[in-house]
């Protein structure tokens, strides 16, 4: 049975068949090729190797290498940038901003809890004027070239205010660029590949950290010298944020040159005749109406779970702001200067992600081959057990905390990986860049709850925010448990309504309407 009570599912030709009647209170889904909830079916035609990127991932038509090699590097390079601005941030803190240290739990919170109201006023305003566009490539080169201007005044902070002015001022360009990361990966890959593609931005997210930890937290240890150089701290600063500003404008360039310009997303759009829909109307129209279409889009159930995964599962990537501020504070304690203990938390960041490095790509091969929900149901789980096993941690500076931190570097890649998984799928064509900015809307609400919370608890006792994130992915666990438990409870019953008459015998009443 076809879910017909959303035009949003017919116009994509259905992308969630069998979707549940609502109206009858059935939460039931078939079993059909290629939807979030199946294995896609293996197709009989063969894809001819020179049409795969990295002969693994099968790219759309009129999509070249270049153009989906400049993507992942631009998803490496954007990440490289946000993993140093998060990892500077006890080092800003202590040199530039001069916070006590017993407010610098609340100062973190509350800095990340304005620019995540940034993105969330930005990024659903991008997102949608992508579609009105109908280009990604517009919103990378903007997003790359603002945050550049932004970090080049990162050092000329002063107090909170001042720092908080500027970080809100980088939000604004980093969420242009975040917006459509999403959505470009998902015009750029076929479907039956999707988990593979994801997997491997996991793959590049941990690469961009890697060169984050090892190269661009060490500059300013490397241009002081440790103190012993030419340079002292600030002014060591103020080159290494400009160095990255430079770092940043490279990638728009590289945007600018090999993205693709949006032609092919024009065609799809064309094909499927809502060129003459929208043809007449003005772009303010059209820009509300991606609006309308996108919360229209959420009346498919799949869609809704993806809302409340990005909710939950974003709370991970905030506790990143807490390691390095933890670990930079008990660095400092045993006596290292600002600089050094920059330097030496980025390495232990960094050797950190090297464990976790090779996880994003069976994260990715996992999610086409398996249930999507049961996939984000176990990453819940797990990242509630890696959180929580903070309880266990007495300091940091054991061999444990590689561990440890190695472990939710795992959980916050799984979860991205199983929630963006899920709403690639799902996601309308036509409207996706809205529907990305929608879940991204409602992941930086999430965000905006944890590090609000635990910036104050951080305060309160380093581990609390750990175990505040443990307990909300425990609540994730449970949503997408009872989600599970509740659909095939209803596949049962109405297995039972559709019972066949009792003429037909058991040998063929076994095979009889399988999902």
């Amino acid at each position: 049975m076809k879910y017909s009570t959303t035009k949003i599912i017919d116009q994509t030709e259905s992308i969630v068949a069998g979707a549940p009647e609502i109206a009858s209170g059935e939460f039931f889904y078939q079993k059909e090729p290629d939807t979030p909830f199946s294995q896609p079916a293996n197709s009989s035609k063969t894809v001819s190797w020179k049409n795969k990127f990295l002969f693994i991932i099968q790219k759309k038509k009129g999509i070249s290498n270049y153009n989906i090699g400049s993507y992942y590097l631009s998803v490496i390079m954007l990440i490289a940038s946000l993993a140093f601005l998060s990892s500077t941030n006890p080092y800003v803190l202590q040199t530039f901003a001069k916070i006590k240290k017993e407010e610098q739990g609340r100062v973190t919170g509350d800095i990340s809890l304005y620019t995540e109201v940034v993105i969330i006023l930005m990024g659903w305003i991008w997102g949608a004027l992508s579609d009105v566009l109908k280009s990604r490539k517009p919103l990378f080169v903007i997003g790359f070239i603002a945050s550049a201007i932004s970090f080049v005044f990162v050092p000329s902070c002063y107090d909170f205010y001042s720092l908080l002015a500027i970080r809100l001022a980088c939000s604004f360009g980093i969420s242009a660029s975040l917006s459509v990361y999403l959505a470009t990966l998902a015009d750029y890959t076929v479907e039956k590949d999707r988990g593979k593609a994801t997997g491997l931005i996991g793959f590049c997210i941990n690469l961009g950290s890697l060169f984050s930890s090892f190269v661009l937290v060490n500059l300013p240890k490397w241009i002081s010298q440790d103190g012993r150089g030419y340079f002292t701290s600030q002014q060591s600063g103020y080159i290494t944020y400009s160095l990255v500003a430079v770092f940043l404008l490279s990638a728009g360039v590289l945007s600018t040159i090999l993205l693709h310009d949006g032609e092919m997303f024009r065609k799809e759009l064309k094909e499927r005749k809502l060129e003459k829909e929208i043809k007449n109307e003005g772009g303010i129209k059209k820009f509300f109406k991606s609006f309308a279409e996108a919360i229209t889009a959420m009346r498919d159930p799949v869609i809704v779970l993806s809302y409340i995964a990005a909710f939950i599962s974003r709370m991970d990537l905030t506790v990143t702001s807490f390691n390095s501020l933890w670990l930079g504070q008990e660095l400092t304690e045993a006596g290292l200067s600002s600089a050094a203990a920059l330097s030496k938390t980025g390495q232990i960041l960094g050797i950190a992600s090297v464990i976790s490095i090779f996880i994003s790509p069976l994260l990715g091969g996992l999610a086409d081959k398996m249930n999507k929900v049961v996939l984000l149901c176990a990453i819940s789980l797990f990242s509630a057990l890696s959180f929580g096993s903070v309880f266990f941690i007495p300091h940091l500076n054991g061999w444990w905390v590689y561990l440890w931190i190695a472990s939710m570097g795992i959980s916050s890649i799984g979860s991205l990986v199983a929630s963006n998984t899920l709403i690639s799928h799902a996601a309308p064509k036509e409207v996706r860049g809205s529907v990305m900015g929608v879940y991204n809307l409602v992941g930086a609400l999430g965000m905006m709850l944890s590090t609000k919370v635990g910036g104050v608890l951080f305060d309160k006792n380093h581990k609390h925010p750990y175990y505040f994130v443990s307990l909300c992915a425990f609540v994730l666990f449970l949503i997408t448990l009872l989600y599970l438990l509740f659909g095939s409870a209803a596949w049962i019953v109405r297995r039972f309504r559709r019972a066949p008459s009792a003429s037909v015998n058991d040998s063929e009443r076994d095979t009889i309407d399988e999902p």
